[in-house]
Parts: C-alpha cells; structure tokens; sequence
C-alpha cells in the first residue's frame, strides 16, 4: 500500500485509464483531482480548468488518433508513463511524437502530472504562434 492507501496497482489503472479516455477524445475529467496540476514542459503549471482547455483546443484540431503506452514504472504515490501519439489532424497531416509523463496521486486521483515532449517538432508541427495562442486561451 502507498501513504494514501491505494495499492500501486491501482494507481498505475488509474493513469492508463485516464491516458486512454484523453487518447479516446472523451477524457474522464473526475480521475483528476478538482486542484490538480498539470506541468507541460517549456510551459507554466496549469491547474485543471486550463489543462482541460488545452485539451479540447486539441481534441478540436483532430480526427481520431491514438497514444500509444510504450512503459509504465510505478512507486509508492507516483506513476511514470513513456508513450507515443500517432494522431489525424483536420488539414491531413499526422501528429506523432514522443512523451514521458510522471504523475502523482492521491486518495485514488490524479494531483500532479508533468509532462515532457519534443518541444521542437510541436513547435514545427504547430507553429510557435499557434502553440503560444492556444496556451494563452486555455489561461483565460
């Protein structure tokens, strides 16, 4: 059991749960934590209003895809996730890059997660402006 009382088996089902209703474009909001944080590489931490913008902002530029789980390490209330996307864009084009992810949990939700990508080829794929723009919008 970890300090919160939730078996690291059960943490690691919590974040493939939720990495998998994200990639499924209908994300199960209530696996995180109403004061979650969400940190995003070469970004500020976001609190879950503002990761739950970005990710409709992205949901809205795609046709389907999916993130694929390549590993999964867990230890006592944390649970570390290397994984790929492959994702369809509207305009054609395919999203595929690459992310390690380490999240925290308590009482069975996800508090924190920090996420790191290839910031170069998102940058690339979507246009420094574009990125900058959505990250302003998701702040309010």
């Amino acid at each position: 059991m970890t300090e919160n009382g939730r078996g690291i088996a059960e943490n690691k089902r919590t974040v493939l749960d939720f990495m998998q209703s994200l990639s499924s474009m209908a994300p199960d909001w209530d696996l995180l934590a109403d004061d979650a944080s969400w940190w995003i590489q070469g970004r500020e931490t976001l609190d879950k209003p503002a990761f739950q913008a970005i990710a409709a902002a992205m949901h809205d530029k795609r046709t389907g895809g999916q993130m694929f789980i390549d590993h999964v390490t867990a230890e006592e209330d944390r649970v570390a996730v290397e994984s790929h996307s492959r994702i369809e864009m509207k305009d054609g084009r395919l999203f595929e890059n690459t992310y390690h992810f380490l999240f925290t949990l308590r009482d069975g939700k996800i508090v924190a997660a920090r996420e790191h990508y290839d910031t170069a080829y998102a940058r690339d794929f979507f246009g420094a402006a574009a990125q900058d723009q959505m990250i302003a919008g998701a702040r309010g």
